[in-house]
């Protein structure tokens, strides 16, 4: 395992994890508005 690939692993999952955070956090929103 290169350090570049490694860099790219968490990086990749950095961002699946941002948009998770993102979607529940807007679901939350719409839920306490409802």
């Amino acid at each position: 395992m290169s350090g570049s690939a490694l860099a790219f692993l968490i990086g990749a999952w950095g961002i699946i994890l941002v948009c998770c955070i993102i979607t529940l956090t807007t679901l939350m929103k719409h839920d306490k508005n409802n």
